[in-house]
């Protein structure tokens, strides 16, 4: 175990939220499972609420060569010692794991929900390079360099937020999308779906401000529409039916129309806060942009001018970290 994820034991319990505890190197399964099945399954912390409700089980995956070994763990945790919808995964991912690692890790999570088990995955210091998490983690556990630069609130919030509905209504159940691959897959949702006739006819013609950016495929999306996920019932392997063209539980233009008339909860400022200061998306001004991305979002535009109108004042690019 490296010193961060002491450092993060410690900062956990020390900042542990109101109505919350807090406790460290918690075991999914018996001593007696364990000894049969001859390995470990514990928790870096564990986020229980003071009635019961809800039990967060927190995975720091700092610098783990292979981040998803965890999702596996808890996952059969789970068949040989199953947890209510109260008990959910929440794995917290930095900068120092390799995208395609983190990746692989974050679609797993989608193996564990189509199993019924309540899973996330989110950013761990989403504002810190790899760099400096591969120096951090090499530091003293009580560093005061690390009290002074690496604060975990944001990061208890964060965890707590990715895995709280932000609200219920009728059969949808909306979330925060909880990592960058969850936000830049809702944009190419997004790019498929508004070619679909009736699905177009749905979304109509809105005013934008603020656009995601997918630099893989050179598409942009409105950051509200990438900021959220839409599931019927996340966690017990049922999906909707605008979010199954991927197999995952992501956001469908015919329920984001249908929540935008009526869910003052689902607003486009939530998402962008979100997306910036909670997940490390950077904003660039469509004006200063540099020229490659200024002219790609020009080009975009053309072909979704029946859909989107950029708002009178510009529009702002979201380009992920």
């Amino acid at each position: 175990m490296g010193s961060l994820t002491g450092y993060l034991q410690d900062q956990f319990r020390a900042h542990c939220p109101f109505g919350w505890s807090c406790s460290a190197e918690q075991s999914l399964l018996s001593d007696d499972l364990s000894d049969l099945l001859g390995y470990q399954s514990r928790a870096d912390v564990r986020l229980s609420l003071a009635d019961g409700s809800r039990h967060l089980w927190i995975e720091f995956e700092i610098s783990r060569a292979d981040p998803v070994a965890n999702h596996a763990k808890y996952g059969t945790a789970a068949i040989f010692a199953p947890k209510g919808p109260e008990h959910a995964l929440v794995s917290m991912v930095s900068a120092h794991i390799k995208r395609g690692r983190a990746n692989l890790a974050a679609a797993s999570v989608y193996l564990l929900r189509r199993a019924g088990v309540q899973a996330f995955q989110t950013s761990l210091f989403p504002h810190v390079g790899p760099e400096e998490i591969k120096a951090f983690n090499g530091q003293e556990r009580a560093s005061l360099v690390c009290e002074a630069q690496l604060s975990v609130k944001p990061e208890i919030e964060r965890a707590i937020a990715v895995s709280s509905p932000v609200l219920h209504q009728y059969q949808h159940r909306i979330y925060f999308a909880s990592n960058t691959l969850e936000v830049l897959l809702n944009a190419r949702r997004w790019n498929a779906q508004i070619h679909d006739q009736s699905l177009r006819a749905l979304w109509g013609k809105r005013t934008v401000t603020y656009f995601v950016f997918d630099p893989f495929s050179s598409q942009f999306a409105p950051s509200k529409f990438c900021g959220f996920i839409s599931s019927a019932m996340l966690g017990l392997g049922i999906q909707s039916e605008d979010s199954r063209d991927f197999g995952m539980d992501l956001m469908g233009v015919r329920d984001y129309a249908s929540l935008d008339e009526s869910e003052s909860r689902f607003d486009g400022h939530l998402a962008r806060n979100h997306l910036v200061n909670r997940l490390g998306f950077r904003e660039v001004k469509a004006a200063d942009a540099d020229d490659a991305l200024r002219s790609a979002f020009s080009r975009w535009c053309a072909l979704c001018e029946n859909s989107i109108r950029v708002h009178k004042k510009g529009a702002t690019l979201l380009l992920a970290p």
